[in-house]
């Protein structure tokens, strides 16, 4: 009996040797360590240009978008406030 509960716990150990492997960083830790890079990075001059971080969009950004030509899908119907080009 005792062999075989050896056995048993020697197969469970390796598993979770096994299944504990290399997982990547989380979002979090990833933001700070790249933070304390450009932290410690020395000051941009005229001829020793820096990389800024990779800018994201987030909730208070306002974003303006200009259109330059924007057409309806048909079929479209007129509406108040529509202005008319005859």
């Amino acid at each position: 009996m005792a062999p075989r509960r050896g056995l048993w716990l020697g197969l469970v150990g390796m598993l979770v040797f096994f299944a504990a492997g290399c997982h990547p960083m989380s979002t979090r830790q990833r933001v700070l360590e790249e933070q304390l890079r450009y932290q410690h990075a020395p000051q941009p001059r005229e001829l020793s240009k820096v990389l800024l971080p990779a800018y994201t969009i987030e909730a208070p950004d306002i974003l303006l978008i200009e259109a330059v030509k924007v057409v309806p899908k048909d079929p479209y119907s007129i509406e108040p406030l529509d202005l008319l080009q005859i």
